[in-house]
């Protein structure tokens, strides 16, 4: 590389180390999805609100805070406990409505962490961030091995 300060080796490295935390991150999201369809209880639940969140819009195209949907729904698990809870994912527009009857996954060892039967969601964000990690540590892993820069 052309650089003597090592300025771009750093910038680089750190791009790939962004990458690879974005990966790692997906990859995270797309086992919990598979636990959650392996192990999780299917039991039937119904939305009782949506409630929303506003991010601060930081990383978005237009730079403006961008609101997110998420449903809390109340079910019962097989041991006939009562939980209602939010979803920890949001949506934008609202995939969800108050009253409408869903399909709810819970794992037995945690019955208040669920996930919506069905919803594409989580496994949609794993893919995302594995992808854009994986493009970040091949753009790292090409600059410094050709000293494009």
């Amino acid at each position: 590389m052309a650089n003597d300060d090592g300025t771009l080796l750093i910038l680089t490295a750190a791009f790939g180390l962004f990458g690879l935390a974005f990966a790692a991150l997906g990859i995270f999201f797309l086992r919990r999805e598979k636990v959650y369809r392996t192990r999780g209880v299917a039991v039937p639940g119904h939305v009782t609100d949506v409630v929303t969140r506003v991010s601060s819009g930081g990383g978005r195209r237009g730079g403006g805070p961008r609101t997110y949907y998420h449903p809390v729904v109340a079910y019962r698990t097989l041991e006939g406990h009562g939980i209602h809870e939010r979803a920890a994912i949001g949506t934008n527009p609202p995939r969800y409505r108050p009253g409408q009857s869903v399909q709810v996954l819970y794992l037995p060892e945690s019955p208040a962490s669920f996930h919506v039967a069905g919803d594409p969601s989580g496994t949609f964000m794993g893919y995302a961030f594995t992808i854009f990690g994986l493009i970040f540590i091949a753009v790292s892993v090409v600059v410094l091995v050709t000293g494009v820069l």
